[in-house]
């Protein structure tokens, strides 16, 4: 995968706001939403996306991703609760995403030997509040790791979360 610094990066990122898998799935202010989020991972390596139920940030997340994807052939590793994976699975499937759906209860298993994913999409990051917890220092841990991968924490934060 070829790597490039955030102002590359930035030059190579479309001018669309979203890919042509989605067609006219997204409204506008999600089609903003993916734009401004793509444009931060991009510059500034990471993102949080959070708004109130049922505004399509899992879409949002998806569009994200597949940009990231299509513009810098990046492979995205999504962290998600175990409710969530065959939802995830199915996007991952239906917008032909290159990525790897994995249960937020396996991750301090799993993720000292995975390979390394430059975008990595945390659904329901709420449930890593705590910091000393085994799943919060396994996902800081694979993230930081020697490579400093791009990531996206995308989650379904409520309300009081982000006061």
């Amino acid at each position: 995968m070829p790597t490039t610094s955030p102002q590359k990066r930035s030059r190579v990122f479309r001018n669309s706001a979203s890919p042509r898998e989605f067609g006219n799935r997204l409204f506008e202010f999600q089609k903003a939403a993916v734009q401004l989020a793509a444009r931060h991972v991009t510059k500034r390596g990471g993102v949080l996306v959070g708004d109130v139920v049922g505004l399509g940030k899992t879409l949002v997340g998806t569009a994200v991703a597949k940009i990231l994807e299509e513009d810098c052939l990046l492979e995205t590793l999504i962290i998600c609760p175990k409710n969530l994976v065959k939802m995830w699975q199915e996007y991952v499937d239906e917008y032909r995403l290159v990525a790897k759906v994995l249960s937020i209860s396996k991750v301090d298993k799993e993720l000292p030997d995975l390979r390394r994913y430059r975008v990595v999409l945390i659904d329901e990051s709420h449930n890593l509040r705590n910091r000393e917890g085994k799943r919060y220092r396994a996902i800081q841990e694979y993230i930081t790791e020697e490579r400093k991968p791009m990531h996206s924490a995308i989650c379904h934060a409520l309300q009081q979360d982000l006061s």
